[in-house]
């Protein structure tokens, strides 16, 4: 069994649906994409484009087959690139007896500033962020952006 980080986004937006992440998950057809849609679709990938240019250098991830992404980010994570750009994570995990491989790809993965005060993340550990269109990111209005994030972490942290 499967659970893709952006499955929170398909369960809980724009409203909660159980079954839209079974429907996905089996390929059901859906309505075609609006025009709306798209405009939106576009806006958020020129939204991460903008924030990716201020990054500085960066190690492009995105393209390939899963097992090949996820080992080029392994990799990059242990050389100490800087700034990785949708890089891959990957763990497996056992759920209510079943086993489940759990994939997610975050927008950026950045290494921490080892200069930081005490108190704060070890030099050597990454910073997971993602690029999001939202103006308020609360738990209340995008529950889904917190599980999304917290998945991701989990899976720097199985990495």
């Amino acid at each position: 069994m499967r659970i893709v980080a952006t499955d929170f986004h398909t369960l809980l937006s724009p409203k909660q649906c159980e079954r839209r992440v079974y429907l996905d998950a089996r390929a059901t057809e859906t309505a075609e994409v609006s025009e709306f849609d798209q405009w939106l679709s576009g806006a958020g990938a020129a939204h991460e484009a903008e924030h990716l240019a201020t990054l500085g250098p960066y190690v492009d991830l995105g393209e390939g087959e899963e097992d090949d992404r996820v080992a080029r980010t392994r990799a990059a994570l242990k050389s100490g690139e800087a700034v990785l750009y949708q890089g891959e994570l990957r763990a497996e995990t056992d759920l209510g007896g079943k086993a489940w491989t759990v994939v997610g790809a975050p927008d950026f993965i950045l290494l921490d500033d080892p200069g930081k005060p005490a108190g704060k993340p070890a030099p050597g550990a990454h910073i997971i962020r993602d690029s999001k269109l939202a103006r308020r990111i609360t738990a209340k209005e995008h529950p889904e952006i917190f599980r999304q994030l917290e998945l991701y972490g989990w899976l720097y942290e199985k990495t």
